[in-house]
């Protein structure tokens, strides 16, 4: 196993914990957490609501599970798919069991859309990587 798949390991494993402690937040906490956030983009012009905030709040995490996964994985993408969306929907199950906080389908959709794009996003730049290595032998 080579270096770089080592630390995509470790940084998948941490981005995983990363999602599972937000998705640990009560409804309190996470409506706070939004709130910070959308507060954040406001004094700096960018005018979205806490609901828009709290679904790319999904969409980034799990676009950033997915990036990772790619290079986790070896380049196996079908796998990574599949653990990415899985993890989403273990994510979802999971708060119907924290207070105030439910799964939700649209969540998993979410989740599942940002996993691909964050695939999507690695393969490009594989693909660009190895154009300039091959264009530079």
């Amino acid at each position: 196993m080579k270096p770089r798949q080592i630390i995509a390991i470790i940084l998948t494993i941490l981005v995983m914990a990363f999602i599972y402690y937000n998705s640990s937040q009560d409804s309190v906490a996470s409506s706070q957490a939004s709130d910070f956030v959308m507060n954040w983009l406001w004094d700096h012009g960018i005018y979205l609501s806490a609901y828009a905030v709290r679904k790319l709040a999904h969409f980034c995490e799990f676009a950033l599970l997915g990036f990772l996964l790619v290079f986790a994985l070896g380049g196996k993408v079908f796998l990574a798919l599949l653990v990415g969306v899985l993890y989403a929907g273990t994510d979802e199950f999971h708060q119907r069991f924290v207070s105030g906080r439910v799964g939700q389908l649209l969540d998993l959709v979410i989740d599942g859309a940002g996993v691909f794009c964050g695939m999507v996003l690695a393969g490009i730049l594989l693909l660009i990587g190895k154009l300039l290595f091959h264009k530079n032998r």
